[in-house]
């Protein structure tokens, strides 16, 4: 007897949109954060906060130490290290929401060089689409004025290269988890793998951000920074990521995963009204080729024919 998925009701599909608002508007939340709180004590923050005290109710994955480990430094000290100090440094919020989604394109390439997955013609194709996307946000086409540093724009390029590695590592750890005769549970994986962040963070910190900046942020700690804080714990890493998880585990990730492409227009939107952010027209066709080039990577290869079109390649 064939089985069908369930379909997905009315409150699965508003928490999946609460989702995307929280992770969309997350960006902006950052920015506001960085006022008060330099980028890399931030960090620290967040993921101090993430561990205690769930890393004494929640379960230890079963996953080798070194899978946390290079999980929690790929996230925590390579991903958002980098894209806190990006915003830092001139990366306007709302462009920072798009360009991390070029995580879909390293992963691709990660995965064909080290788990010898296989890149139909119709992802290669989405890939080339979100690559010009990216140029045009960056500035690298066309003769129009940019508000993107080069060297902010290359950091949160960068940092969305570290979100992609911990994406692979994420796929090994699934593979032995499941030899465990265990399903990787992430919402164990993100606490456990935590506690591999605030240390080195703290160390990172106090030689990039300084530790005048460190006791300044700490003595004339304001209400922005404690909000920034909390939402950052509770909404965009609690919260969010037990909702995603907690939906990939009842449906396919097939039917969750557009959900995420509703995470760059949020945080657009949310930039410029929060921020007031501004968008040039180069970079709103760069941000149309980056959403469109992430359909066809997301979806192109169920389109008739886009499965012959890959092995023509």
């Amino acid at each position: 007897m064939d089985r069908r998925e369930p379909g997905m009701s009315r409150r699965d599909i508003l928490l999946l949109l609460a989702v995307a608002v929280v992770w969309g508007i997350n960006f902006a939340v950052i920015k506001t954060g960085l006022r008060s709180v330099p980028p890399l004590f931030l960090v620290f923050l967040r993921y101090l906060f993430v561990i205690f005290p769930l890393v004494f109710f929640v379960k230890r994955p079963s996953v080798s130490w070194r899978a946390m480990a290079a999980y929690g430094l790929s996230i925590g000290v390579g991903q958002f290290s980098l894209l806190f100090y990006s915003i830092r440094i001139g990366m306007p919020a709302g462009l920072a929401s798009v360009v991390m989604q070029s995580q879909a394109i390293f992963t691709l390439v990660l995965s064909a060089m080290f788990m010898r997955e296989r890149v139909g013609g119709t992802r290669i194709s989405g890939m080339g689409l979100a690559i010009v996307g990216l140029g045009l946000i960056g500035g690298f086409f066309g003769t129009e004025a940019t508000a993107v540093p080069p060297a902010a724009f290359l950091t949160s390029l960068l940092a969305a290269f570290f979100w992609s590695c911990a994406n692979i590592i994420v796929k090994r750890a699934s593979d032995e988890s499941a030899r465990n005769g265990k399903p990787l549970n992430m919402m164990e994986m993100l606490v456990w793998s935590s506690i591999f962040v605030p240390l080195p963070m703290l160390c990172i910190s106090l030689v990039g951000d300084g530790p005048d900046a460190i006791l300044q942020s700490l003595t004339q700690i304001d209400a922005t920074a404690v909000f920034s804080v909390l939402y950052l714990v509770i909404l965009s890493t609690l919260f969010a990521y037990y909702v995603w998880n907690r939906m990939i585990g009842i449906y396919s990730a097939g039917r969750v995963a557009p959900f995420s492409l509703l995470v760059p227009v949020t945080g657009l939107l949310s930039a410029m009204l929060i921020h007031g952010e501004r968008v040039t027209s180069s970079q709103w066709a760069g941000i149309a080729a980056v959403l469109a080039g992430l359909a066809v990577f997301q979806f192109g290869e169920r389109l008739p024919g886009a499965s012959r079109f890959g092995k023509n390649r």
